[in-house]
């Protein structure tokens, strides 16, 4: 039916109602007017304004609940003379009625003739105002910034579609070039969730602004719990597209009609086939929906996503009704469909009913590269210090390559971020939380394990809850053998088999492997990777990195940007705010994970400031061994090892330095840096430092140098006091220094008869058990020990040794193992005597 042919017939229509309705008004006039006239007296009766007022009310409310949304179509604004609405049938029936009441006609004729063309000119200026811009070409956004990158990850909507990033334009373009066509055909837009679909839709519509006479449909059928329901919300979504331009008071109740019909029809098997038949009611419905659309020449273009709701396998008799309904609208000139799907595998066969197949474009990997770039060089160039010295592209390290045997389409973070998060919601996701929890964790985490980690939490959170779940033997390698080990290996390759392909398999693989490098089962050197990566999620030193990943927050005690600026500060003007830090063990350790930072000549001289500084330490634990800051420090030359000849020679120097003034220092340089698991010292450091610990004993403690033992001498432990006498034992030195030992033993017994008794005892330590006062059972360390006559007479002058111990008493201010090998040393001698 032609346009004009369907215009006329709504004005035969509108002609037709309001004759009737005037007809029928003028019959139950009389008794009406006796029904309302006691009504309208009453309301007179309340005065003049307040019936006015009364009246714009009621009228008020009345047109805001109609008109609402759409004044134009209600006040038959958009199309009075193609659509006409019952506004002018009421005229015709208010003429009708004062005809055949024999008032007379010509004025009020004459009155509705001029509302018609005040209405018709009125709606021409509002088409002229209000018509729809030309659609400009659309402006790609390149993200060239870090601000354009965070505003577009945390921005769900596209504005006048100014974002396009990936191509979703292009296919857009297409889309609108055909439904532009006068019979443009059912197209389906394909593509996995997030890659894209809803950009299209928005692109399509923004190149659509410029037609006046297209309008598009947004329909989504997540909300509709059955065939049925989505049927009539699809007819409800089109017929109020409709209500926005005209009066479709005609058409109320049509989708409700339409779904009876369907029932009807779906008493047996094959109903929907016999719902698209040409005498079958459902086309007749749809029929007079087409043809409003038709007489005031609109196109609506009905997108309707999210098929695959009731495309899953097996629910084939849930789609019946949606099929017909497609078929049916593309029959209608007026009306385009075009269908957003995930997949054209579904049962719903969507080849059969689309012309044109698009897919969204997939993010190429050096769109990708550009971004990842754009961010970590923002992120590099924040004022954070990053312990990285060199940050290279995001690639696996060479042993990763070499295990995995990888092709050359995944030897890439980038490509494998590609292969894993193939559609822009995933990749735009994944840096929204890589983002985010860098916001909270800026600096103190390895940045290119934030965009890995985050990655893949998006992409394969299933992957990412094994690696949280097993956390430990991901970081220690698959190599050893138990049955946790065993477990969480079984399950890494089933999840690794479930990938579809196997670029995807190797992606993954890549991913993971990124973060615990240590997976891999012939890597043996897991305990050395922070040296490269000292805040990577693979590291748990002074901290998990991990754990702090998840959390996304950072305890202030360990923050690792304090410790770096402090180690930036030592290197450039020698702050002793770094070696301060030195004092303490779990401190010392957070300064040694970022051993990274330093050159092989700085760290001998870290050797050098962290000994000094240890020397003017005046509280220590009693019988200390080691000291800890030393053996932190020498921990770090394990790693780095720096060059033998100098190591050698500052050791050296310091061994001069500290014998005299803390012998725990001296033991701890010694016993440490000659160990063969050491750094690296020259070929005959060992024997240096034997003649080095026997010159500075002989210079600072002989002739009888009191004041100077008594400092060195001062907390060392018994194995300290043994090491050290192991060096000086056999030497021309010895047996002055044994006479310097008990000389001091006499005068200061609280350091010299500790020294003496610590070389001929031997102390075992154990448990006692019993009750305390309260009744409650305690255990506490008793200490045992026993005399050494043969080490006794070996070392010392054994008659002075008995005649100095027999007059000692126990000194106050002494461990119960010294207590232990004095009161041995003492009750031995005293029976001597």
């Amino acid at each position: 039916m032609s346009r004009n042919s369907l215009i006329l017939r709504r004005w035969r229509d509108i002609l037709v109602y309001g004759v009737v309705a005037g007809f029928v008004w003028t019959l139950v006039a009389p008794w009406t007017g006796a029904t309302v006239a006691p009504l309208i007296v009453r309301i007179m009766a309340l005065g003049e304004w307040q019936t006015y007022a009364l009246w714009a009310v009621s009228v008020a409310i009345v047109l805001w609940r109609l008109g609402r949304g759409r004044w134009r179509s209600f006040l038959n604004l958009r199309h009075p003379l193609a659509y006409p609405n019952l506004g002018v049938a009421l005229g015709v029936a208010f003429i009708t009625q004062l005809a055949l009441a024999g008032e007379g006609w010509v004025l009020p004729s004459f009155l509705l003739l001029i509302a018609i063309i005040v209405c018709a000119m009125v709606s021409l200026v509002l088409d002229a105002v209000l018509t729809p811009k030309p659609a400009q070409k659309v402006t790609k956004k390149p993200l060239s910034t870090y601000q354009d990158i965070d505003d577009w990850v945390h921005d769900d909507d596209i504005a006048d579609s100014e974002e396009i990033l990936f191509g979703h334009d292009q296919v857009a373009v297409r889309i609108a070039r055909r439904l532009r066509q006068d019979d443009a055909p059912t197209i389906a837009v394909v593509g996995e969730p997030g890659s894209g679909k809803s950009t299209i839709k928005e692109c399509t519509e923004h190149f659509l602004r410029d037609a006046s006479n297209i309008e598009l449909v947004d329909i989504s059928m997540w909300p509709f719990g059955s065939s049925e329901a989505a049927v009539a919300g699809i007819l409800d979504a089109t017929v109020a597209a409709l209500r926005r331009h005209v009066g479709t008071l005609a058409l109320t109740g049509a989708s409700k009609e339409y779904v009876e019909a369907i029932e009807r029809s779906s008493r047996s098997v094959g109903a929907w086939i016999r719902a698209i038949n040409a005498n079958a009611a459902p086309k007749d419905i749809l029929k007079e929906i087409a043809h409003v659309a038709e007489a005031i020449d609109l196109r609506l273009i009905l997108w309707i996503e999210d098929l695959e709701r009731f495309a899953s396998a097996g629910k084939e008799e849930r789609l019946g009704p949606i099929r017909a309904l497609l078929y049916l609208l593309d029959q209608c000139a007026c009306i385009s469909v075009v269908v957003a799907d995930t997949s054209l595998q579904s049962s719903f066969d969507l080849e059969k009913i689309a012309r044109f197949v698009e897919r969204p474009p997939t993010p190429s990997e050096h769109e990708v590269a550009r971004l990842l770039d754009v961010v970590r060089s923002h992120w590099r160039g924040s004022g954070i210090v990053d312990p990285v010295t060199k940050r290279e592209p995001l690639e696996p390290h060479e042993y990763t390559i070499e295990l995995l045997g990888l092709t050359d389409e995944v030897r890439t973070v980038q490509r494998a971020i590609v292969l894993l998060a193939q559609t822009p919601r995933a990749i735009k996701q994944g840096l929204r939380l890589a983002i985010d929890t860098w916001s909270d964790l800026p600096g103190e985490i390895d940045m290119d394990d934030v965009l890995v980690a985050s990655v893949l939490r998006v992409s394969r959170p299933e992957v990412f809850a094994f690696l949280e779940e097993n956390t430990e033997p991901c970081r220690n390698g698959f190599k050893k053998i138990s049955d946790r080990v065993h477990s969480a290996k079984a399950e890494y390759e089933t999840l690794l088999d479930s990938e579809p392909t196997k670029l995807k398999r190797e992606a993954v693989d890549v991913m993971v492997r990124a973060l615990f490098p240590t997976i891999a089962s012939k890597y043996s050197g897991h305990d050395r990777t922070y040296i490269q990566k000292p805040q990577g999620v693979v590291v748990s030193r002074h901290v998990d990195y991990f754990r702090r990943y998840l959390a996304g927050a950072v305890d202030p005690e360990v923050t690792d940007q304090v410790v770096l600026e402090e180690i930036e500060r030592w290197k450039t003007d020698r702050d002793p705010a770094l070696i301060g830090r030195f004092a303490d063990d779990s401190a010392a350790e957070q300064v040694s994970t970022f051993v990274g930072r330093f050159t092989r000549s700085e760290l001998v001289d870290l050797v050098e400031d962290v000994t000094i500084a240890r020397l003017e330490v005046t509280l220590r634990a009693a019988n200390d061994i080691h000291d800890d800051g030393v053996v932190a420090v020498w921990q770090m030359c394990c790693e780095l090892h720096p060059e033998p000849k100098r190591l050698t020679s500052q050791v050296e120097e310091l061994l001069r330095r500290t014998i005299a003034s803390d012998l725990v220092v001296a033991h701890s340089l010694d016993y440490f840096f000659r160990s063969n698991q050491g750094p690296g010292i020259a070929e005959d450091g060992a024997d240096r430092f034997d003649v080095v610990i026997r010159e500075a004993f002989t210079e600072a403690f002989l002739p009888s140098n009191t004041d100077a033992a008594s400092r060195s001498l001062k907390g060392a432990s018994p194995r300290a006091l043994r090491y050290v006498v192991n060096r000086l034992e056999g030497s021309t030195a010895w047996p002055e220094f044994a006479a310097f030992l008990l000389q001091l033993a006499q005068h200061q017994p609280e350091v010299g008869l500790v020294s003496v008794c610590a070389l001929i005892t031997e102390t075992n330590r154990g448990e006692d058990h019993g009750v305390d006062e309260s009744g409650d059972f305690v255990s506490r360390t008793v200490h045992s020990s026993t005399f050494l006559e043969d080490r006794a007479r070996e070392l010392f002058e054994f008659d002075r040794l008995v005649g100095v111990l027999a007059v000692q008493e126990l000194p106050d201010r002494v461990t119960d193992h010294e207590s232990a090998m004095i009161t041995a040393a003492i009750e031995f001698a005293q029976k001597q005597s």
